[in-house]
């Protein structure tokens, strides 16, 4: 691997003065030269070198420091205007019986263009600037929030489109910054389009955002990890930035802002009279709890209907967090009909509580031991 560099040599001391003169004079002029001839001879060497000169944008840039002096001291600070510092790596040798530090650093540009590998600072040694050419990439990013101003509580999805030719993998990014909110992720979307007669790869990301503060809150990426042919690559991408609305001061913390999703098979409408039925529907409400589902839960017992304590139980439904509330019932001989239930939240659109319902259904209950009885009879 080639590097070019710009190395800061150790300067030649001067060659003494020669001449005659007084004791004094002679003192005065060793003493001068000892003052000139120390600090070259102290100061430590410092050099840069990259391996290359042009890079594609996303690919890893390896930056050589060499020093005759120690190198843990060494500020790279100045590299994180333009540069991802990804890592480190320190070696020592002997050459011509002179000690040499060499620094290896990965970085990963954070933007594509010319830029400028910034001078270096170890003491009194200091390194020129060296220039980098970034190439933009045909890799596509974009990230968004739906709705675009969600309000506090109300559950938001949080989107992540990568376009490339299909010859890099990616990984769903793990390590977001999110302060003041609850982030799950949800199962990828692949998809291929076509446009001007060019084939892309479409990789959407989501994840599922509960925002839990009223203020101007944003969602930081960092650098996306991708992989091609076995190479690391990383790529920048800005942060999302949203405004969150303050919820009603009057709505309980029980209660779901933005409508719930809510499944539920018909009740049965034939029933054995003194025998337990269970029945089950499922609610997606993020941050809707257990407790709060029960609180949630309205319907009134008719006639002929005996309910126990119902139960909820978290599941899963296409990666998503879900309650699954049971109940359990048991009918008499006159009941004929199953309640209807309802399921309270706030609509942030119309600004007022709604409700999903579940109508009321006709029921028959069956007594086989009175149907035996009337068979025998007859």
């Amino acid at each position: 691997m080639g590097f070019y560099s710009d190395n800061n040599p150790i300067p030649h001391p001067a060659s003494p003065l020669k001449g005659e003169g007084r004791k004094s004079q002679i003192a005065t002029l060793f003493a001068l030269l000892l003052t000139l001839w120390l600090p070259p001879l102290c100061a430590a060497q410092l050099s840069t070198s990259l391996d290359k000169k042009t890079s594609p944008m996303g690919e890893p840039l390896l930056l050589r420091i060499t020093s005759t002096s120690n190198l843990s001291e060494l500020d790279l600070s100045p590299l994180k205007t333009d540069f991802e510092v990804f890592s480190q790596a320190s070696t020592s040798s002997t050459r011509n019986g002179r000690e040499q530090a060499v620094l290896e650093v990965t970085l990963y540009p954070l933007r594509s263009g010319q830029l400028t590998l910034p001078s270096l600072n170890l003491g009194a040694a200091r390194t020129r600037a060296l220039p980098i050419e970034i190439s933009p990439t045909s890799v596509s990013l974009r990230a968004w929030l739906t709705p675009a101003v969600p309000m506090e509580r109300e559950p938001a999805t949080l989107h992540l489109e990568i376009r490339d030719d299909g010859s890099l993998g990616w990984a769903m990014p793990t390590q977001l910054d999110a302060p003041h909110m609850t982030l799950s992720p949800l199962p990828e979307q692949l998809r291929e389009e076509t446009r001007d007669g060019v084939v892309a790869i479409v990789h959407d990301f989501r994840w599922r955002v509960l925002p839990l503060k009223s203020e101007s809150l944003g969602i930081r990426f960092g650098m996306l990890d991708a992989n091609k042919f076995g190479q690391r690559l990383r790529f920048p991408l800005n942060a999302v930035s949203f405004r969150v609305q303050a919820a009603p001061a009057y709505l309980p913390l029980h209660l779901p802002i933005g409508k719930p999703t809510l499944r539920s098979a018909a009740p049965p409408r034939q029933i054995i009279a003194g025998q337990p039925v269970a029945w089950s529907m499922d609610i997606q409400a993020p941050g809707l709890s257990a407790e709060g589902a029960l609180k949630l839960l309205q319907y009134e017992t008719p006639p002929g209907l005996r309910f126990y304590a119902p139960s909820v139980t978290p599941i899963t439904i296409d990666g998503d967090a879900a309650l699954r509330l049971t109940l359990t019932f048991v009918a008499e001989r006159n009941a004929d009909t199953f309640p209807a239930l309802q399921l309270p939240y706030f609509d942030p659109q119309l600004q007022r509580i709604e409700a999903l319902e579940i109508p009321a259904t006709r029921i028959q209950v069956r007594d086989p031991l009175q149907e035996k009885v009337l068979v025998g009879a007859l």
